[in-house]
């Protein structure tokens, strides 16, 4: 996952672009790279119905 946001890092860089990027089976990764990139995270959990958090804009969110 970090080496394909690396790559998306480049090619933003390259472009000067950015795009959202979706990371599936987040739960497999503990940390990301830092990236332009606006990043949702997609990840497996216990709920039963859709779940969305957000957090404000320019706020780092802690990764885990």
């Amino acid at each position: 996952i970090n080496s394909g946001l690396d790559i998306i890092n480049t090619l933003s860089s390259f472009h000067k672009t950015t795009a959202p990027v979706f990371i599936d089976n987040r739960e497999s990764v503990n940390r990301l790279i830092f990236s332009q990139s606006q990043i949702i995270n997609m990840l497996v959990s216990l709920d039963k119905s859709l779940r969305v958090e957000t957090n404000k804009k320019g706020e780092l969110q802690a990764q885990n």
